[in-house]
């Protein structure tokens, strides 16, 4: 069982700004008018077509705020909405074609929350693995295939002398071309 609080302070620790803070809140800001809007164009609008499939979208980003409940949140309001704007625009009765678009969007709905669960998943993993590498006193980084640094761990720091914040993101042939690092040990 991975230590969930030990990955969250790692991953405060090592994202880089941008994911953080703002960004987040503009995100989810827009997730908030994208359900606004994919549910008035679903509810007011003649088109005859799987509107609500676009609620994936919202799901997406929700999905990025790496937090299970958020997902599963914004899951339930889609599936909501969907579900009101169908009770609102055909009532309990719809024609064949209007509840097979019905189902075809909370399966979308279904599918697309499952993914990003799995997503999810598959990222705490990876960050505790990415924590057993920063506990080495090995310098160990990653990098990404255009060379930029994505994983500067602790024995990389005291060899180098530049913390993960200081590098991340950078080319990694300037973080470690000097042949003599400063040591911070």
């Amino acid at each position: 069982m991975v230590n969930r609080r030990l990955i969250e302070r790692w991953h405060a620790e090592n994202v880089p700004l941008g994911t953080s803070g703002l960004q987040r809140r503009i995100r989810l800001i827009g997730a908030a008018c994208l359900v606004c809007i994919i549910f008035l164009i679903d509810t007011f609008t003649s088109l005859g077509s799987a509107i609500a499939v676009l609620y994936v979208l919202v799901l997406v980003l929700a999905g990025d705020f790496g937090n299970r409940l958020w997902t599963l949140f914004w899951s339930l309001v889609c599936a909501a909405l969907t579900l009101a704007s169908f009770a609102y625009v055909h009532g309990y009765q719809g024609d064949p074609q209007a509840v097979l678009r019905l189902l075809f969007s909370l399966s979308t709905n279904i599918v697309t929350t499952v993914l990003v669960l799995r997503r999810h998943a598959d990222r705490v993993i990876l960050e505790a693995q990415a924590r057993l590498l920063d506990l080495t006193n090995d310098a160990i980084f990653l990098r990404d295939s255009s060379g930029r640094i994505v994983f500067w761990n602790r024995g990389a720091q005291q060899l180098y002398g530049w913390s993960s914040s200081e590098v991340f993101g950078r080319d990694s042939s300037r973080a470690v071309a000097d042949p003599f690092p400063r040591l911070t040990r």
